[in-house]
């Protein structure tokens, strides 16, 4: 058990650690947010979200930045939502709208609508984010551009979601923080579409997501996985250029989960292993804990109880404070949310097993026959 603790303090003090300093790799500063900001492209899909992008639209729109565009990509949107976004080009010059095919099939819309943003956009610099997600800040743009140095193709972005459901804000915070972390030692292993950059030259140069077209989604994870490297790849953590994501329906959250779990198993690279190493000796810890305690029970003696409950204590404090730590840093979950840490230190990997067992049904409806 005590082998298990430390190598649980240490992933956690690791993890947390790295994303919020916001360490980088040596050699590839970034500029400060008022220097360089080099002309980027925000695109945006919008697919039956009409009011939460009309809601959301606005902030980026506005953003504190000398030259950028907005693109929306209208793939089968409600109706409405193109007299409100004509109504809105009028007013913002950066703003145009295109649209996917009615007549595409047997494609990953998704990945379509992408292709086409890219492909309209003006600019080197593509920056991606979903419909219903909101920038905290009128200086997101120019903190995430402070990233695009020369050596650098790829910026991962933080994002936070805003959800009364505690254990889906605590859920979609680890993950995030993994991915950050594993990006800020040199090691990307994959990224998000809420909040993620990189080159248009890198998109064209790797031809765009076709070596997963057969799959409905993968065209933020799977393509970061295969392009991202130590040297190409940075990391923006700052609470300036966090993206917060309105909640959705809860068809949606599991769409998400699944998406992920599906996805997940087409991302190369030892990194997968090192998470799931963690859940294992989370597992393992807590096993250990409660075979101490049946085994206080059995021989009617206290300390093997108390020893378990003094190192579970242990770690549940060190990973609050780090939680707490990592949350301001990044402006991220509050610190309202600790005490439900040792329910969601259970709960959370269990449902992501759930979710693993699920993907094996629906693979068949994710590919393309």
């Amino acid at each position: 058990m005590a082998a298990t603790l430390l190598l649980q303090l240490a992933y956690y003090a690791f993890l947390y650690a790295k994303v919020s300093q916001g360490k980088q790799k040596k050699g590839k500063e970034g500029t400060a947010p008022g220097k360089a900001c080099p002309p980027a492209s925000i695109i945006i899909c919008a697919k039956d979200a009409s009011q939460e992008l009309l809601e959301n639209l606005p902030p980026i729109l506005e953003q504190d930045y000398p030259q950028f565009e907005v693109i929306i990509v209208n793939d089968n949107a409600a109706e409405p939502i193109s007299h409100e976004l004509e109504a809105l080009r009028e007013r913002y010059t950066n703003l145009y709208i295109t649209f996917t095919p009615d007549s595409a099939r047997y494609v990953s819309h998704k990945k379509l609508a992408v292709t086409i943003g890219i492909k309209a956009s003006q600019y080197d610099w593509i920056v991606l984010t979903e419909s219903n997600c909101r920038p905290k800040s009128k200086e997101w743009l120019r903190t995430m551009a402070r990233n695009f140095t020369p050596g650098t193709d790829i910026v991962l972005g933080y994002s936070c979601l805003k959800d009364k459901r505690k254990m889906r804000v605590f859920d979609h915070f680890f993950h995030t923080v993994r991915f950050l972390a594993l990006a800020a030692i040199g090691k990307p292993y994959m990224g998000t579409g809420y909040n993620l950059a990189y080159r248009k030259e890198l998109f064209f140069r790797n031809k765009g997501f076709s070596s997963h077209l057969n799959l409905q989604r993968g065209e933020d994870d799977i393509f970061v996985n295969e392009t991202a490297c130590r040297k190409n790849t940075r990391i923006e953590a700052s609470p300036k250029a966090c993206m917060e994501i309105t909640p959705g329906h809860t068809q949606r959250w599991k769409e998400e989960k699944m998406n992920r779990a599906i996805t997940s198993q087409y991302c190369k690279g030892g990194q997968r292993y090192l998470l799931g190493f963690e859940t294992a000796s989370r597992f393992l810890f807590l096993a250990a804990c409660l075979l101490l305690i049946a085994d206080a029970a059995c021989n009617r003696t206290g300390l093997p109880a108390i020893a378990a409950l003094l190192a579970y204590a242990i770690r549940m404090a060190c990973q609050c404070l780090l939680w707490q730590k990592t949350a301001r840093a990044t402006g991220g979950p509050h610190s309202r949310f600790c005490h439900l840490l040792p329910l969601f230190d259970f709960t959370i990997p269990l449902n992501d097993l759930r979710y693993r067992i699920l993907k094996k049904a629906k693979i068949r409806e994710f590919t393309r026959k």
